[in-house]
C-alpha cells in the first residue's frame, strides 16, 4: 500500500477525515486520483496548471486547471485542501 494511501485511511480511522468530506487538491496528478480512489473518498476536485490534461482522465473526480499559488475557488469551499508531491513546483511554496 502506498504511503499516501496508508496516511488517509489512518486520518478515515481516526475520524479526521470523511469519505464524503469535499477534498481540493492542488499541483495534482494521476497518484493523487489512485490513492484517493483506494481510500474510498468520494468528493474530490483534483486540479493542476496542466491545461492540457483531460478531465476523462481523473474520473469518477473532477478535474479543473487551477494555479496551486493563486487559487481562484471561495475560502472554506472544500472540507480539506491536498497538495502531494508538489510544494517543490511553486514559486513560493
Amino acid at each position: 500500500m502506498h504511503f499516501y494511501v496508508k496516511c488517509l485511511c489512518l486520518l478515515k480511522a481516526k475520524r479526521v477525515l470523511g469519505t464524503e468530506d469535499s477534498v481540493l487538491v492542488v499541483a495534482g496528478g494521476p497518484t493523487d486520483r489512485s490513492c484517493l480512489l483506494e481510500a474510498g473518498f468520494r468528493n474530490v476536485l483534483i486540479s493542476n496548471l496542466d491545461n492540457q490534461q483531460s478531465a476523462a482522465e481523473y474520473q469518477p473526480y473532477r478535474w479543473m486547471c487551477l494555479d496551486a499559488e493563486k487559487i481562484a475557488l471561495e475560502d472554506a469551499s472544500f472540507d480539506w485542501v491536498i497538495v502531494h508531491a508538489g510544494l517543490h513546483h511553486l514559486s513560493v511554496p
